[in-house]
């Protein structure tokens, strides 16, 4: 009997390898414990490649958003907007031609 079980705390053992509680501790917990209650302890804990895994995808998805938004030739909403009161100020736009093209700005509209 003491065999099945060190033989079973080794398995939870080899199974917590890649995860965050590591090949010690999901051993000791099955030894302690049982290997069933180590063994659901260590499959709650994370993998350690898939954290690094989702933390570069996480990168990879803000340098290509920054590198779309460089390569989409609109303003941002405040260079439009400062350009609009410029054009009013200009008497390019008038007041209602300029409430409505910020509002557009906006999304308002």
């Amino acid at each position: 009997m003491i065999l099945v079980w060190v033989t079973l705390s080794l398995i939870v053992g080899i199974m917590g390898n890649k995860r965050e509680i590591g090949f010690i501790g999901a051993f000791i917990i099955s030894l302690i414990f049982s290997p069933l209650i180590g063994g659901i302890i260590t499959s709650f804990s994370k993998i350690q490649d898939q954290e690094a895994y989702l933390a570069n995808l996480l990168l990879d998805q803000h340098a290509q958003a920054w590198q779309e938004l460089r390569n989409h030739h609109t303003p941002f909403l405040a260079d439009e907007l400062e350009r609009l009161k410029g054009f009013r100020e200009q008497g390019v736009l008038t007041e209602e031609e300029y409430q409505s093209a910020k509002r557009k700005a906006v999304g308002l509209a």
